[in-house]
């Protein structure tokens, strides 16, 4: 048996190096992070906005709370800023194929799950992070544009529920039109 040309063995360490770079890279973009890792734009935010809509058993009964703060509403609007600053979310690197498959999957809906949104800005940023079916996905508008990008809470979906549970106590019912 031959022993592999240099030639050959340049080429197997190039190759294991771009792999072991690969695997860093994608590590670090993975790894959790928070709101202000996901939109470095926003430094302190003024206003949010919260819409979560429960499910029943029933389509017609399904209910939905919004919870509209600013920074002048003190306790309640540091309460909920607080929770969201905690939040940790791990980016994916294939997001725009993730989200597809996402879109084109089916999910079984039963009673007591949510849909939410959660909007923070600070007047020149907004970040929408949106919570459907349990697919959390965060779009930020800035100087840069806008943005989407995949993402999943760490905690999964007691963290997930967690969150809207709360946030469903304090918001308030929206009145639907007859």
């Amino acid at each position: 048996m031959r022993a592999p040309s240099k030639r050959t063995l340049h080429r197997r360490l190039a190759a294991g190096v771009i792999v072991v770079i690969l695997v860093a890279a994608t590590a670090w973009y993975t790894r959790p992070v928070d709101l202000y890792a996901l939109s470095p734009d926003l430094e302190a935010p003024q206003d949010l906005t919260c819409l979560l809509l429960r499910y029943t058993d029933n389509l017609a009964e399904n209910t939905t709370r919004t919870l509209d703060l600013t920074a002048e509403d003190g306790e309640a609007y540091r309460q909920v800023l607080s929770q969201l600053e905690a939040l940790r979310f791990r980016r994916f690197p294939l997001g725009e194929l993730l989200q597809s498959l996402r879109d084109g999957q089916s999910r079984v809906i039963t009673p007591g799950d949510f849909d939410a949104s959660y909007q923070l800005g600070d007047g020149t940023c907004y970040v929408l992070l949106q919570c459907r079916m349990g697919w959390w996905e965060a779009v930020t508008y800035d100087s840069h544009g806008l943005r989407f990008r995949a993402v999943s809470l760490c905690g999964g979906a007691e963290a997930t529920a967690a969150l809207h549970e709360s946030i469903w106590e304090l918001a308030q019912p929206v009145e639907s039109n007859p």
